[in-house]
């Protein structure tokens, strides 16, 4: 856990600052918790970290060009050298990864440090400095998924969102209207730029689920034409990946780089469809295969550490999701020692 004391820092953090930036990872959980803590402080600009979840000398120049006076980085697992060289502002990093060392420079808060073991997301812990937009907050839990504290009371509130049974957590997401929001979420940060900044930029000033749900808005409207253009381009790949069957413990699809990244997103649902299996979802572009990985009946990221000794590529993440990139030449030898570590 974080503990209170800290919680309040990251609030006084937040009291103090005029013009912040937040770098926050591409998902629901990196979206809800900018939102979070954007949405209580209303000034400053979100960044979305596209690429591989790390900071660099790229997003240092970012900062810069903002002229910001704070940084806020959000669910993001790797800050580079780079990165810290050329920013001279405060940095506030608030992350769920493994635990780094970043000496006294960097404001670091993870709930791992109290407790290794611990899983909880970063848009639980911004719920928990704000103490306000619940519904934006159970997005970000369940779509890092996570059973979130206050879900009686979100039922209480938003009853519409989500009704008692629910079950387990993937049913919640691709049964309920709580798991729309979540594909809502995750969905429009794919795409042109533009239309993804757009998108977010009217999050930051929806106030209800309903008038994302519903359309009930032009500006949502907007949000969900984004959406729905997406979701039409992922479920041609999903189609072709129900083409696709399991092989022994695992299940691979591999698809080609001409079409949107859905990775993470195709994953889930395909875990959801096997349970058992090991799931890898990859996308081919530039001679590696990028990939997302699904499995809980095993910790995956000593596996990766192990088995990526020797072959060009990495990975890393958390227990029962983690995310690779491998050389395309390397592949068929980093499936066969997966396969045997399982």
């Amino acid at each position: 856990m974080i503990p209170d004391k800290q919680l309040q820092q990251i609030k006084e953090e937040l009291d103090n600052c005029k013009k912040p930036i937040f770098l926050f990872h591409d998902d629901p959980d990196g979206l809800a918790s900018f939102l979070l803590l954007y949405r209580y402080k209303r000034e400053g600009r979100g960044v979305p970290i596209k690429a591989a979840p790390r900071l660099n000398l790229f997003f240092a120049q970012k900062v810069n060009e903002f002229g910001a006076d704070k940084v806020f980085v959000l669910d993001i697992a790797e800050i580079e050298d780079s990165f810290y060289d050329n920013v001279k502002v405060p940095i506030v990093w608030i992350d769920h990864h493994d635990v780094k060392d970043v000496g006294k420079r960097i404001k670091y808060f993870n709930p791992r440090v109290q407790d290794p073991d611990e899983y909880s997301p970063v848009a639980y812990w911004c719920y928990r400095v704000v103490d306000q937009d619940m519904w934006i907050a159970a997005v970000g839990c369940v779509g890092d998924n996570f059973l979130p504290p206050f879900i009686d009371q979100l039922i209480e509130k938003y009853p519409y969102l989500l009704k008692k049974p629910f079950g387990n957590l993937e049913k919640i997401k691709y049964g309920t209207p709580l798991g729309k929001l979540n594909d809502i979420f995750s969905l429009l940060l794919k795409g042109p730029t533009s239309k993804v900044m757009n998108c977010i930029k009217i999050l930051t000033r929806v106030d209800q689920p309903t008038e994302l749900l519903k359309g009930e808005s032009s500006r949502a409207s907007y949000i969900l034409k984004h959406y729905k253009k997406i979701r039409e381009a992922y479920d041609e790949i999903l189609k072709e990946a129900d083409n696709v069957k399991p092989a022994g413990k695992l299940y691979v699809f591999i698809y080609k780089s001409g079409k949107i990244s859905v990775t993470k997103d195709l994953a889930n649902e395909l875990a959801y469809k096997y349970p058992k299996k090991l799931v890898i979802v990859g996308r081919e572009k530039s001679g590696e295969i990028k990939m997302s990985l699904r499995y809980d009946q095993k910790s995956l990221p000593p596996i990766l550490e192990k088995i990526l000794v020797g072959l060009k590529g990495y990975g890393g993440g958390h227990p029962t999701t983690c995310g690779a990139c491998i050389a395309v030449d390397d592949f068929p030898e980093f499936l066969k020692r997966l396969e045997n570590e399982i």
